[in-house]
């Protein structure tokens, strides 16, 4: 007789499997079919199954067997049994194989787990413990019924603060420009874009040789016109007096015009700030007229966060709800902020309408914070239920649609 142990079914070919999961003993001689087992037939009767079929005509019309070994309702391994076809398996026979055979189930369920890698090992302890825990009446299973239940009761009743978050940019507070004072060339820049300044600093000098020209001729108007109406009272010609004072003022007031002129040709920062814009080495000894921009200076201890908002979130924003802020540069660092101002018309961006809210920035602001800065803030519109925050622009998208049908 020959005899040939099959690997464990849970790696074995499906023959082996079709041949396990009945339970029984199957085989194939010369004559016909047989079984053995739960389902034991005459020989012939039965209808006959496909392995033993493939397999008895594979090996030169032999007898075959199949016989299942099995330990605690499991069937770790199928022993196969071959001989000539002369002589065919008897049902003693195959029982006996059975009782000798199956003290071995043991032994070879123990190899088959030696050998096994730690994935598998992982996998098949998952697949034991899942119909124990999530069985009809494991343990696991009504664990997950209560956690379910309790989870949708939360999720349907509860209230948490909802914080939308959306792109920001950094802006100052309050952006000035410093223009040109007069008609006049430029002769000197001292700063550039983005140069951080303190309060008396000098940005930018304008020519003032021409100035002092027209100081000096106006000192000299006022001298005279002053001589003149002394003189003129001395010898008692009052109407001469009178002319002379009324060329004195006219003078005198021209002066102050120039002097003005001279101390405004010194362009100077007002307060501690940054540079914002304004290139003007190219400019050096050109002539700009009065009140033309040359600088855009922002104060540095003052910035605002412009948020732009989507149009769904639009409507659950409103001013002095407070959030926070994030400058990509620093990520790790949160900066508190409060809405201060929601423009009433919206942009256009990537073919959807936004709206720019304003909100300042409280307390200290770093000192690493620059204008233009992109970022992400997060603003806490107010506590609603939590079915709500998580469905309801889905809501709102069905809504539309069912009103467009």
């Amino acid at each position: 007789m020959y005899f040939r142990i099959g690997r464990l079914v849970s790696t074995c070919t499906w023959r082996s499997r079709h041949c396990a999961c009945h339970a029984g003993v199957f085989g194939r001689a010369a004559g016909g079919l047989f079984s053995v087992g739960k389902r034991t037939r005459k020989r012939g009767g039965h209808t006959g199954h496909r392995l033993h079929r493939e397999w008895h005509e594979t090996v030169a019309q032999a007898c075959v067997a199949s016989v299942p070994l099995v330990l605690d309702g499991r069937c770790v391994a199928v022993l196969g049994l071959r001989r000539r076809g002369s002589e065919p398996f008897s049902s003693g026979e195959l029982q006996r194989v059975v009782e000798m055979a199956s003290p071995l189930s043991t032994g070879l369920l123990l190899l088959d787990r030696g050998h096994r890698s730690l994935s598998r090992h992982i996998a098949d302890d998952v697949r034991d413990e899942v119909p124990r825990w999530f069985g009809r009446h494991g343990r696991g299973r009504r664990i997950a019924l209560v956690a379910a239940a309790a989870f949708g009761v939360w999720f349907g009743f509860a209230k948490k603060d909802y914080e939308v978050t959306v792109s920001c940019t950094v802006h100052p507070l309050e952006q000035r420009t410093l223009a040109a004072p007069f008609e006049g060339v430029i002769a000197a820049q001292h700063v550039e874009p983005g140069e951080q300044v303190v309060a008396g600093q000098l940005l930018v000098e304008m020519e003032t040789r021409e100035l002092r020209v027209r100081r000096a001729e106006l000192v000299a108007e006022v001298e005279v016109a002053s001589v003149e109406r002394s003189h003129a009272t001395d010898l008692g010609d009052m109407a001469a007096a009178a002319q002379a004072h009324a060329r004195w003022k006219a003078a005198t007031a021209r002066l102050a015009v120039v002097d003005l002129q001279l101390q405004q040709s010194q362009i100077r920062a007002i307060s501690d700030g940054v540079i914002l814009e304004g290139e003007l080495a190219h400019r050096v000894g050109q002539t700009v007229p009065l009140g033309e921009s040359l600088l855009e200076f922002s104060d540095a201890q003052h910035w605002r966060v412009e948020l732009e908002v989507p149009e769904y979130l639009a409507p659950l924003l409103e001013i002095t709800q407070p959030g926070t802020f994030a400058a990509v540069a620093r990520p790790d660092i949160v900066t508190p902020c409060e809405i201060h101002s929601i423009h009433a018309t919206a942009f256009r961006k990537h073919a959807k309408n936004y709206f720019v809210a304003r909100a300042n920035i409280t307390g200290t602001p770093p000192d690493w914070m620059r204008a233009g800065m992109d970022g992400v803030a997060r603003v806490n519109v107010g506590r609603h239920r939590v079915w709500w925050i998580s469905l309801h622009r889905l809501i709102g998208a069905l809504q539309l649609q069912i009103w467009k049908w």
